[in-house]
Parts: structure tokens; sequence; C-alpha cells
């Protein structure tokens, strides 16, 4: 993120425990980024997660 001079990311909402999605502006465009914090969840979480996700994008 430094890299790429975002300064700040704006929580959008929780999807499980200690999984936030937030967004942030690049190059004028909104982006969203999905961080997680240590320690929560199963060992499937994040694929579970893009399963999830993937469904409601079609």
């Amino acid at each position: 993120m430094r890299c790429a001079g975002v300064q700040e990311l704006e929580p959008v909402c929780e999807l499980e425990k200690g999984v936030v999605l937030a967004r942030f502006t690049y190059n004028g465009c909104t982006r969203h980024i999905i961080t997680k914090s240590g320690g929560f969840g199963q060992q499937s979480l994040l694929t579970d997660l893009a399963g999830r996700l993937a469904g409601q994008a079609g």
C-alpha cells in the first residue's frame, strides 16, 4: 500500500470475524481490499470466502 501511495483505508464491513472489507482510492479509482487479523477463522476461511464472493459476482 505504501508503494502505491495509499495513505488510508476506509472500512466497509466485516465479512467474518477478523476479516474486514475496506476501500481506498488509487489513480482516481475506488479499489477494495480484504484484510484479515491473524488467529481468526478456520484453515479454509480465505478459500471459503473467495467462493462466497465469486458466487455473488455472477
